[in-house]
């Protein structure tokens, strides 16, 4: 993963997804929706915005994956050739790991699941992308608010590294793990798990639009970190290439 800063164009807000996921549809209740594809959905506080209760796991990637063909989503240009249309399959629906966070996803790979689940990826809390110089700014970046829940906390379950509390390389599993299954990695709003560790999770908020040769941030660390600056909701600003795949690279998203 390298460090990159430029202005951010929208790549997340190019069209209205619709209820193409399993369930047809969404309600709602309180203040987030309910019935869409993938994880729950948990309010951030009075923020006016939800973000996915966990990481999207691989039997939410199942589903994705066999439905989204016939979805009608729009094709961002920078995605090129990555597009559901175009796939032929890949190493994400393990049954045994079914519970686990789906790993081996590019940044367009979680831009379409949370397209197809009438969501977006996690960006600017006005709408839209993240400009990369927002990154580390809590009050612009959805992903970073929910982490801290508004708060100078530097972890979302408080202000000081516990390295029993989240998947990192400390904890010893050496792997991913059942997302929401680490029941002290929790915060910052309630109901909110797996902030910090096991996967890193794809935000939107990129330094261009000509595909492989962007580099889009990601947020909470993974299973293999030991580094606990890499494992905090701030004070970092992490960026790979938008064609990236990996163990530990994930998906996480927010609506509106």
């Amino acid at each position: 993963m390298f460090d990159a800063s430029a202005d951010a164009l929208d790549a997340g807000d190019d069209g209205a997804p619709g209820d193409a996921g399993d369930g047809g549809g969404s309600t709602d209740a309180g203040p987030c929706s309910t019935g869409l594809p993938g994880p729950a959905l948990v309010p951030v506080g009075d923020a006016g915005y939800c973000i996915d209760s966990t990481e999207v796991t691989n039997a939410d990637y199942a589903k994705f994956l066999a439905g989204v063909k016939d979805a009608g989503l729009p094709v961002p240009a920078f995605c090129g050739k990555n597009t559901p249309q175009d796939w032929a399959g890949g190493p994400w629906t393990v049954g045994k790991d079914e519970a686990r966070p789906v790993v081996q996803v590019d940044w367009c790979d979680a831009y379409w699941f949370c397209k197809w689940a009438g969501k977006r990826l996690c960006g600017d809390r006005t709408g839209g992308a993240l400009a990369p110089a927002d990154m580390v700014n809590p009050v612009r970046s959805q992903w970073q608010y929910a982490c801290t829940g508004g708060t100078s906390n530097d972890y979302p379950y408080g202000p000081t590294y516990d390295p029993a509390r989240c998947n990192g390389a400390a904890s010893g599993k050496g792997m991913t793990v059942d997302a929401g299954s680490m029941a002290g990695c929790i915060g910052g709003v309630p109901g909110l798990h797996d902030m910090s560790g096991n996967v890193w999770e794809w935000i939107d908020s990129c330094d261009g639009n000509t595909a492989g040769t962007d580099h889009c941030a990601n947020g909470a660390g993974g299973w293999q970190d030991g580094d606990p600056t890499l494992l905090k909701c701030k004070g970092f600003d992490i960026k790979s290439p938008r064609t990236d795949k990996g163990p530990q690279t994930g998906i996480r998203c927010c609506s509106p």
